[in-house]
């Protein structure tokens, strides 16, 4: 019975790349390499087929003459036992002490340690008490859905004494002028843009609006000079 060739993973959390197409020069045909992708996340005892190792690893861990032999010598190694996910490493306590730490410490080394670890938590997590905060936590974003709601913000107090801009709206008093408003009115009004009249320095929205400057009345003006008569001009 011939024996299957796979490679054990031997490190804490390795991500290894697949062969996804073989690359061929463009004026020769002949193969250059291949390119490398589909990459995956797999725990210490886990066995992959010799598919799931690209051949840039398995090269270099047969050949010790290769620069990257040492690097991936602490990673792989070879085996004829069957493929196959370590199951105990995923249901396992993630790490030392884990159990010992409440949801909000869990959240914070989050925070600060692998995606492999990560990882490693969220799937213990789910299979044992299952809370939503460590469970649901993204690594994009480095939070857990709910955190930015039920964490208290600080938000800097307001200064009362900053001058800050107010809406004025159109105001038709029982008598005197008309307080034009901001913004498209519909009255024919100018378009004043919102917010463009600024409050006095500790002057809040409770304060009296300042009362409409009144528009001065036209001088008159003097009548014209008549035009002296051709005629009287003529005879003096």
């Amino acid at each position: 019975m011939a024996t299957t060739e796979s490679y054990e993973v031997i490190d804490d959390a390795v991500t290894i790349h697949r062969d996804v197409r073989q690359l061929t020069n463009p004026l020769t045909g002949e193969p250059v390499g291949f390119q490398r992708g589909n990459g995956a996340t797999y725990l210490q005892g886990d066995i992959l087929t010799v598919e799931q190792v690209a051949q840039v690893y398995r090269d270099a861990l047969d050949d010790k003459n290769d620069p990257n032999h040492e690097f991936v010598s602490t990673k792989l190694r070879k085996t004829s036992d069957e493929p196959g996910e370590n199951l105990e490493a995923r249901l396992d306590v993630p790490f030392d002490g884990y159990e010992d730490m409440d949801e909000d410490d869990v959240v914070r080394a989050m925070s600060v340690l692998p995606s492999a670890t990560i990882q490693r938590i969220k799937r213990y997590e789910s299979n044992k008490e299952n809370r939503s905060a460590i469970v649901n936590y993204s690594i994009g974003f480095g939070e857990h859905p709910d955190e930015r709601q039920n964490t208290k913000l600080d938000v800097p107090e307001a200064d009362e004494n900053k001058a800050v801009g107010e809406l004025t709206t159109r105001n038709v008093p029982d008598g005197g002028p008309v307080q034009h408003g901001e913004g498209v009115t519909g009255t024919g009004e100018p378009n004043k843009p919102f917010g463009s009249t600024k409050a006095s320095a500790g002057e809040g929205k409770g304060s009296a609006p300042r009362a409409p400057r009144t528009r001065s009345g036209r001088r008159p003006r003097s009548a014209p000079k008549k035009k002296a008569d051709s005629t009287e001009n003529s005879e003096e």
